[in-house]
């Protein structure tokens, strides 16, 4: 065995654990990313108190309408029925 084979040896290795260690880096940086992710979600949730069910109140909140003007529901309280639509944007 000579030494330009030994040290290829430990090149590869190094390489390997160079490798590893990324790799394990970006797994555990996922996972963090995941729970990071998961708490926000839960933490969310809570915020809003949970779903609303048929004959229930509706909680107050306020929304912009298109034009970007701020429409609150407690203003349509008793008037008449409220139907909300959600709709996407692409931009």
């Amino acid at each position: 065995m000579g030494a330009g084979s030994v040290q290829r040896r430990l090149d590869q290795r190094r390489r390997r654990r160079r490798r590893s260690l990324r790799l394990g880096l970006g797994v555990t940086a996922a996972l963090g990313l995941l729970v990071l992710a998961g708490a926000r979600y839960l933490d969310w949730r809570s915020a809003l108190g949970g779903p609303v069910h048929e004959g229930e109140a509706a909680p107050r909140f306020v929304l912009q309408d298109a034009t970007g003007r701020q429409i609150f529901l407690a203003d349509y309280l008793g008037r008449r029925p409220v139907v909300l639509v959600f709709y996407m944007t692409y931009g």
